[in-house]
């Protein structure tokens, strides 16, 4: 990775990630100007091959995280960012910012429940007559949780951000976990 595409990456993230924790929303004005100049700059630095791999980068992370947006697990703000890094990185990179950001949800998901005590004991209440009602009538009836009960706001372009900053470590540090893997190294 270039410094161009490095100071790309982590100012559309950065700003990205700011504007999330202070107002739950990416702004649109970071995520299509930062697809619009990799897509642009890999065309003009490699021509059509250029091309392909920015717009299948962006194309595969969009893929990846649409079908969560559509079930409400995420905002659209955060597919286009995703969108944003698959067309800087192409799409070696935006699959391994993809894991690296669903791991790192996952342990800010559960730090979450942890900090939130009251609504994870509401939630496995919910999930276990759901759960009990599928078993005993085999019709899935999802128990929504009340209208006055709190819940906690996972904002996940910190873990967009912790995905993706951990992979340009992987590029520039030359580490690289598959191949370490494959070579039997620990």
């Amino acid at each position: 990775m270039n410094l161009f595409l490095i100071t790309l990456l982590a100012g559309s993230i950065g700003i990205s990630l700011l504007t999330d924790l202070q107002r739950q929303k990416i702004p649109n004005a970071v995520t299509f100007p930062t697809m619009v100049l990799a897509v642009g700059y890999h065309s003009v630095s490699s021509g059509l091959s250029g091309f392909s791999f920015s717009a299948a980068g962006l194309a595969l992370a969009i893929a990846l995280f649409i079908v969560p947006y559509l079930h409400g697990g995420m905002g659209a703000g955060d597919v286009k960012l995703m969108g944003a890094a698959g067309a800087i990185l192409g799409p070696k990179g935006i699959c391994i910012v993809s894991i690296l950001a669903v791991l790192s949800g996952g342990v800010y998901g559960m730090i979450l429940f942890a900090m939130n005590p009251k609504y994870t004991a509401s939630l496995l209440r919910r999930l276990w007559v759901t759960f009990r009602t599928f078993v005993l009538t085999q019709q899935l009836i999802l128990i929504p949780r009340g209208m006055n009960e709190e819940h906690p706001a996972l904002r996940y372009a910190v873990p967009i951000a912790l995905g993706a900053f951990g992979y340009m470590f992987m590029k520039i540090t030359g580490y690289d976990p598959l191949l370490e893997m494959l070579a039997g190294k620990p």
